[in-house]
């Protein structure tokens, strides 16, 4: 039977415990159910109530509802604050944490003033948000770091907000000496890439600023040595978009101190590759340039295609994963046919064919200052290797191919060592040599013409004679010392260094990759291999083609074919 309680027990537990929800008249078989099923719930009822004012249960603390008992024993009441899960305070909370972060900022910038390096993994996450970059933008005010050459924050979250903070007290501080900004994912957008284009520009508005007026502009600061200090900038997957790349373009046009710009994947269409070439073909300090992973059409090929033919700074270019084509890369080879400073070239994954390759081969025979030339996963095959080695043979300045995933077979390697023999024996690399032996001996193998010199002596002391008379009092060698004879080649002894030439192998340094194409076989590979073993070439690149996983996969061939 259900043991009844005295009224002094009831009390003790109606203090400790809450008072359990009772059910409306029992009748009698539920009430023998319960007394079954049921121990001395006295003392259960005890223990729980003990327990209950010893820890709080799992569930509390599951629940995150657990309040903590303050250090000086006092109770939490609305009056007093209370620490929630993130570690911080309910009421003025906001004010200990900005305190806490104000400190923190101030201690790693004046770190980083020091090394000159300032990178993401210096910071708590809390810090690099969008509602602290005001506390950046406080620190950064009232102090200067001149020594902060380079700022590394990807991936913060940081919005367009955020950059504009960033951008105003940066702009206050660190432009002296900030060379490298790194905000890459940050999504900063169109107004976040205005703020930052303005560090490039210092003092010119950009939103009335026209391109078309850059000469009077750039007269008011005739003056200024150096136009903003960041030479790199790199805002990728930030989506600045063709509205964003207007403020970029305009503000590449006044700076001269940048010399490398990335923008992947930043949704760059048409419109914004013509407000870019607005600012590149005017800009003759750039020097890299990233545009891959864009959205850009024919339009935008060919204004690629203007910069590369009236810019002369340009020395890497990177447009992998544009889904270019033949057509498209149609219009970038006739860019740079006539381009003389590019050096690089990337242009991986882009669909380009044999089509494509036919015509990068045609620009090869009369382009010969490109070195590098990337053309992975752009399904060229064996058809459009065979007329890029045409283009290497009657090419003397490529020095290195990547050829990555294109589906080539051992014709392919076999149709590029003949190429590359070829390609030794051509007379610029014989001269070369002939030039680089003459000058290890300038004295023996060159001469300064005695005729020249000594009329330009006699030029030099008639002009000092004619100042002297006149009271100027200074010689006028000075002005006429860039005047100086320029060595030529002997004409008895030069002739030794091509006679020497004739018994010693031409050098010719060629780096072709050819990784991971499946089906070249160990046919193709030793073609390749007689070539770079020779005396006269040297080819790189062949390394991967023999790889561990490239055995793996002839052993697990081999022992797929003994099974049958």
């Amino acid at each position: 039977m259900h043991q009844a309680l005295l009224p002094s027990e009831s009390i003790n537990l109606s203090h400790n415990q809450p008072k359990p929800h009772r059910l409306a008249q029992p009748n009698t078989a539920h009430l023998q159910h319960l007394t079954e099923n049921t121990t001395s719930p006295d003392i259960d009822t005890m223990d729980t109530s003990n327990n209950a004012s010893k820890k709080p249960t799992d569930a509390n603390y599951r629940n995150g509802s657990t309040k903590q008992t303050p250090a000086n024993g006092t109770t939490n009441n609305g009056n007093t604050s209370s620490q929630n899960g993130n570690g911080t305070v309910a009421q003025n909370g906001t004010v200990a944490d900005d305190a806490t972060h104000l400190r923190l900022l101030q201690e790693v910038f004046g770190a980083a003033n020091k090394s000159g390096s300032l990178e993401k993994k210096m910071l708590t996450p809390a810090v690099c948000r969008t509602d602290a970059m005001k506390l950046w933008r406080e620190v950064l005010n009232n102090n200067r770091y001149d020594g902060l050459r380079r700022i590394q924050l990807r991936w913060c979250a940081m919005q367009s907000a955020g950059a504009k903070l960033l951008a105003d007290g940066l702009g206050n501080s660190c432009m002296k000496g900030l060379e490298t900004l790194d905000l890459m994912g940050n999504e900063i957008g169109v107004s976040g890439s205005r703020a930052i284009s303005q560090l490039l520009a210092p003092g010119v508005d950009l939103d009335s600023f026209q391109v078309q007026d850059s000469r009077s502009v750039l007269a008011a600061f005739e003056h200024t040595e150096r136009i903003g200090c960041i030479r790199t900038l790199i805002l990728s997957y930030n989506c600045t978009s063709d509205a964003g790349c207007g403020y970029l373009g305009k503000a590449i046009c006044i700076s001269n101190t940048i010399t490398r710009l990335e923008l992947e994947n930043c949704e760059i269409g048409d419109n914004g590759c013509k407000y870019l070439r607005r600012g590149i073909e005017r800009n003759q300090t750039i020097r890299t340039l990233n545009i891959a992973a864009n959205r850009f059409g024919d339009l935008g090929a060919r204004e690629i295609q203007s910069f590369l033919l009236r810019n002369s700074s340009l020395a890497k270019l990177d447009i992998s994963r544009n889904r270019l084509g033949p057509q498209r890369t149609m219009e970038i080879a006739k860019g740079l046919t006539m381009n003389r400073s590019l050096k690089n070239l990337r242009m991986n994954i882009n669909r380009i064919g044999a089509r494509g390759a036919q015509l990068l081969a045609k620009m090869l025979i009369n382009n010969h200052s490109l070195e590098e030339l990337e053309l992975s996963y752009n399904e060229i095959f064996n058809d459009g290797v065979q007329v890029l080695a045409q283009g290497l043979v009657q090419n003397h300045g490529l020095k290195r191919i990547v050829l990555w995933y294109n589906g080539l077979e051992d014709a392919a390697a076999r149709q590029l060592a003949r190429a590359l023999h070829q390609r030794s024996k051509q007379a610029h690399f014989r001269n070369d040599m002939v030039q680089a032996i003459a000058e290890a001996q300038p004295e023996y193998f060159f001469i300064v013409d005695n005729a020249n010199s000594a009329s330009n002596k006699k030029r030099r002391d008639g002009a000092s004679e004619k100042e002297t008379k006149k009271g100027g009092g200074r010689g006028g060698g000075s002005h006429h010392s860039s005047s100086k004879a320029k060595p030529r080649p002997h004409p008895e002894t030069y002739p030794i260094c091509e006679k020497i030439v004739d018994y010693v192998p031409v050098y010719m340094y060629f780096e072709v990759d050819l990784s991971h194409n499946r089906r070249i076989t160990k046919n193709g590979i030793n073609a390749l291999l007689e070539v770079s073993n020779s005396e006269s070439i040297a080819v790189r690149g062949l390394k991967d083609l023999l790889s561990r996983d490239r055995r793996e996969r002839e052993i697990a061939a081999l022992a797929k074919t003994s099974l049958y």
